[in-house]
């Protein structure tokens, strides 16, 4: 028995270094980006393209989900607000903004939802 201690040891190091390494990689991936442009080959409509964006967002998109094609800030908050504002219990949304104005949207939206809390 004393023969087979410092394998069992060894290997229940190796087991538990792995399971620390794996952990730290599932939790500490942090946000998705994306580096290039996604050319939609599909209608929000079409059931690719649910199956297309719940690949790329941190959660699926569910039947229950609305799915709207709203570009730019005059067509995005709007309907973004009035959603907030009709919200009965809870919000949770993703959203995603261009750099050039994202600062300045958020910081909107932040000052707006502030005083609704």
């Amino acid at each position: 028995m004393r023969r087979h201690r410092p394998f069992l040891l060894v290997s229940a190091t190796a087991i538990a270094t792995l399971f620390v390494v794996l952990l730290a990689l599932n939790l500490g991936g942090g946000e998705k980006t994306l580096e290039t442009r996604v050319e939609s080959t599909c209608g929000t409509h079409d059931p690719q393209f649910r199956r297309t964006m719940s690949s790329l967002l941190s959660a699926p998109v569910l039947d229950g989900d609305r799915v709207s094609d709203l570009q730019h800030g005059a067509e995005i908050f709007p309907p973004m607000l009035e959603a907030i504002r009709s919200a009965r219990k809870s919000i949770t949304f993703e959203a995603w903004s261009q750099r050039p104005w994202r600062e300045k949207a958020w910081e909107h939206l932040a000052s707006w939802l502030g005083p609704q809390l």
